[in-house]
Order: structure tokens, then C-alpha cells, then sequence
């Protein structure tokens, strides 16, 4: 049992660091009258805040943690201004991840060689257009191959290859980047 479960839709489940993280369209109350704003964090006995929120939406919607840091991928109201964007959890606080990002539609993340790999619907960032699937070294917003021809929606490693599925196929299935789907 997760307690009384959140109150909306959840489009988003990652365990970090032994807890259940939960993002999506809901507002829940947690333990001593924390509201959870579009995720949370269950430890096996109750829900717990994180970092404020990332508001109620339920637009897009990706977590996926990288050695301690927690990334989200979506729509989010966070301090009181929408951002479409991926946003990363320094344990305090939410920040955005890179400047200029459009980030409609992220529905999709991994990590593979050491970056960072988004995908979903996305039309540019930082004066990029990356086809739907961009990777972050650490400072930047980077194109990944030639992108992908639809939606990414999913992304995953399997033997050393980059894979992600999407509603319509790559441009090339010849890519450098080995995107399939």
C-alpha cells in the first residue's frame, strides 16, 4: 500500500536513493502538512514534499536520477511561473537545466555515455533543434545525431547502443547514434 496514493494522474515513477518518486498532475497533502505539488517521495510509510513542487501539471513528465541528482522533464509551475523544461533537484531546490530551453513535451530520459538523453516533443533549445531527442554534457543542450522523425517515447541503453522508440521512424537507420525503433 502507498498510504492514500495522490489525488491526480501520475505520468512519472523512478526509486531514488530507496524512495519512490511519484510526478505528475497532482496535488496530495504529505506529513505534517506538506503539500506534495506535482511529485513526491514515498519511503514505505509516508509521502513527503520535495523541494516545494513542481506545481499540478500533468504535461509531459520524465524522472530519471543520476548518481544524486534527481531530473524532471515536463511542464512545471515553480515559483509561480510555468516553465516548460527539464529541471534538476539539488536536494534543496529545483533549477532549471540550461539556458533558453523549450522543453514542451519530455516524456523520455536516460543516461548514456555519461550525458544526460531527453526525448519527447520538442522543437528547440538554446537556438538547437534537436529532433525531439537531446543529450546534456554538463554545461549545454546538444543535438543528438539527426534526431528522430516523431515523438520519442521512450529511451533506454541495451549492449552499449542508445535506443529510442518513437511514433514514426528515424531518419536514417543508418544513424551514428543507433536510434531505433
Amino acid at each position: 500500500s502507498l498510504g492514500d496514493g495522490v489525488n491526480g494522474i501520475v505520468r512519472a515513477l523512478k526509486v531514488v536513493n530507496g524512495q519512490l518518486m511519484v510526478g505528475g498532475g497532482f496535488t496530495q497533502e504529505g506529513i505534517a502538512g506538506q503539500t506534495l505539488y506535482g511529485i513526491g517521495a514515498w519511503d514505505g510509510a509516508a509521502w513527503h514534499a520535495v523541494a516545494g513542487g513542481l506545481g499540478n501539471s500533468a504535461d509531459g513528465w520524465a524522472l530519471y536520477d543520476v548518481g544524486s541528482q534527481l531530473f524532471a522533464g515536463g511542464k512545471f509551475l515553480v515559483n509561480g511561473v510555468t516553465k516548460s523544461a527539464v529541471m534538476q533537484h539539488s536536494g534543496s531546490m529545483w533549477t532549471t537545466v540550461g539556458i533558453g530551453s523549450s522543453f514542451s513535451n519530455v516524456v523520455a530520459m536516460c543516461e548514456y555515455q555519461g550525458r544526460l538523453i531527453v526525448g519527447g516533443d520538442f522543437p528547440s533549445m538554446g537556438g538547437v533543434s534537436p529532433g525531439r531527442i537531446a543529450q546534456w554534457d554538463g554545461s549545454s543542450w546538444q543535438a543528438l545525431g539527426q534526431g528522430v522523425g516523431g515523438t520519442v517515447l521512450a529511451l533506454s541503453v541495451f549492449k552499449g547502443k542508445l535506443i529510442a522508440g518513437s511514433d514514426l521512424p528515424v531518419p536514417s537507420q543508418n544513424d551514428s547514434q543507433s536510434l531505433l525503433t
